[in-house]
């Protein structure tokens, strides 16, 4: 929006006029022009109207006559009462606005003080709040730490305890051994039948070298297969030489090894598999090593005096595994 050039005030689109000589716009009041005589000018006349400046440049003609603007002291004074009317209107209007705007500005700031104090007073509270959690804080995490600390002792020392009861647990059946696959008889007398599997492994046993025989429940409670039977010697030199005759054995009967037919129990042949007595935990953990060893495909998985070991080939070197962490080396 353009200023007119004389009152210097902005000039809207219904009260402009533009000298056709020199381009400046002016409010057609400003020119001396009523509102219906600009209204009554022509588009023709508007093209072609000079402003007063203009037109006391040029020498009087009969053709710019209606464009001609009374210049006289009176309406120059009334001009710029004109002036001075608007430009104290707009002021007014201006103070009256501002006052409003500070008035409003103080109220918030007063609101945004009060808010301050508030959340001054709140947060010295929730500081003193906070303190108190942080110093709770630190406290259950020192105990925390040192419960930690205890239950990595204790962890340890139950793992100590633990290996300390299942080596004492396997040394009590150093003299034991473990036969699986005997077939089972209302009317046996299980001495006897140990002292005929010697024989057929050509071990000489006497009838005062086993103090103990007895069948014992398979731990998977399997009742279609035969329960073990545990022989407690009367030495772990007497059951090394028994296994080792068992050994034997097999290797020289590679083809035809122990099995319920050659210990006279009928024309079936049922293997029968002669073992160290192992603990509890011993045995479980030989049992993953022969699942962990099948997976790696391991050639050979045995137990000598409690011992678990495993070896990939006759050419590799061989493995004890000690515990379940031991599993990891077969890799």
């Amino acid at each position: 929006m353009a200023n007119c050039d004389n009152c210097e005030l902005p000039v809207k689109q219904i009260e402009k006029i533009i000298c056709s000589n020199c381009d400046k716009v002016y409010h057609h009041l400003c020119v001396n022009l009523s509102a219906s005589a600009f209204k009554k000018l022509s588009k023709l006349k508007r093209s072609a109207w000079n402003c007063p400046s203009c037109l006391s440049k040029q020498p009087s003609d009969k053709s710019q006559s209606d464009n001609m603007v009374d210049s006289s002291d009176d309406e120059k004074n009334k001009m710029n009462d004109i002036r001075r009317i608007i430009r104290d209107e707009i002021r007014n209007t201006m103070r009256l606005e501002v006052k409003s705007m500070i008035c409003e500005l103080r109220s918030e700031m007063n609101d945004i003080r009060k808010q301050l104090d508030e959340l001054k007073q709140s947060s010295s509270f929730d500081i003193s709040q906070v303190n108190d959690l942080k110093a709770e804080f630190r406290k259950v995490q020192t105990e925390n730490t040192e419960l930690r600390s205890r239950n990595c002792e204790m962890e340890k020392t139950v793992a100590q305890l633990t290996a300390r009861l299942n080596s004492l647990d396997q040394s009590m059946r150093d003299a034991n051994l473990e036969i699986h696959g005997l077939p089972e008889n209302k009317n046996e007398v299980l001495p006897n039948v140990i002292i005929k599997l010697a024989n057929v492994v050509s071990y000489a046993l006497k009838d005062g070298d086993i103090l103990k025989c007895v069948r014992v429940a398979s731990m998977k409670n399997d009742k279609l297969r035969p329960r073990s039977v545990i022989v407690k010697l009367s030495s772990p030199r007497c059951r090394d030489e028994f296994y080792s005759a068992v050994t034997n054995y097999n290797k020289a009967h590679s083809e035809d090894k122990l099995n319920s037919s050659v210990l006279g129990y009928g024309d079936k042949k049922v293997p029968v598999f002669v073992s160290e007595h192992l603990s509890p935990i011993n045995k479980s953990l030989h049992a993953a090593a022969r699942l962990r060893a099948k997976d790696k495909s391991y050639k050979f998985v045995w137990v000598r005096y409690g011992k678990i070991f495993v070896c990939k080939s006759e050419n590799s070197g061989t493995i004890w595994i000690k515990d379940e962490k031991g599993l990891d080396k077969i890799v």
